[in-house]
């Protein structure tokens, strides 16, 4: 969710397509992609227009408005995990070098900017910080951009939260596998639980722009019928 547009991703015609959400009514989006859609990190725009996800190692955008899609950068990257800045450039995470580490792209200059030097996978620039979490170890870190030494400021943030965690304003929204959904807030290093973890929680929620409600995927129990058919 971002701005007034509310995506789902769904299997619906069992391969992944992407569904916006109007009062009560899903309509498809339906565009003409040379490839099919597969259950990755997807980042809308801030106004809720396009949506930036990775595919063969290579950054795409769709813009949902007029069913369209580019490459953002040709170039080979073997790119993964792409997240705007405010700025609309693309952070995003490569392995280029044998380990994965965090990458600024700037639309304007074309120019890639190493923003990691000891692993990142999930990041996002809030100010002067890099917020990130990394491939293989447990935890949140922060770095200043001109600086290189890191920080860990969340110990207990499992490495699942590549896929969700996101921040609004000054508060960083992350789940727990034992307890739930919190909220992080970056200024004071205060948590709080949000949404206590039940049996049907299957790790797939958003928080709404205004922070007001939390969006997430409820597990129903499996039916089925039993039919009798006659040779």
């Amino acid at each position: 969710m971002k701005a007034d547009t509310q995506l789902i991703l769904s299997t619906r015609y069992k391969s992944h397509h992407w569904w916006r959400i109007k009062g009560d009514n899903a309509q498809l989006i339906n565009v003409d992609l040379p490839f099919e859609l597969q259950f990755v990190r997807y980042e809308l725009s801030d106004d809720g227009k396009r949506v930036l996800f990775s595919k063969h190692g290579d950054i795409y955008e769709l813009n949902i408005d007029e069913n369209t899609y580019q490459h953002v950068f040709t170039e080979s990257k073997n790119s993964y995990v792409a997240n705007y800045d405010a700025n609309n450039n693309v952070i995003y995470s490569g392995n280029s070098s044998g380990n994965w580490q965090l990458w600024h792209y700037q639309r304007s200059s074309g120019q890639h900017t190493q923003l990691t030097e000891n692993g990142g996978y999930s990041g996002r620039i809030i100010g002067e910080y890099l917020y990130y979490s990394k491939f293989t170890v447990d935890g949140l870190w922060r770095k200043k951009l001109d600086h290189p030494n890191e920080e860990l400021i969340i110990k207990d943030f499992n490495r699942i939260n590549w896929l969700n965690w996101q921040i609004i304003n000054n508060q960083l929204y992350f789940y727990r596998q034992e307890t739930g959904v919190w909220a992080f807030n970056i200024d004071t290093h205060t948590e709080q639980l949000l949404l206590p973890k039940t049996n049907d929680f299957i790790h797939q929620y958003t928080i709404s722009p205004d922070q007001q409600y939390i969006y997430w995927v409820r597990l129903k129990a499996l039916q089925g019928d039993i039919y009798q058919y006659a040779f």
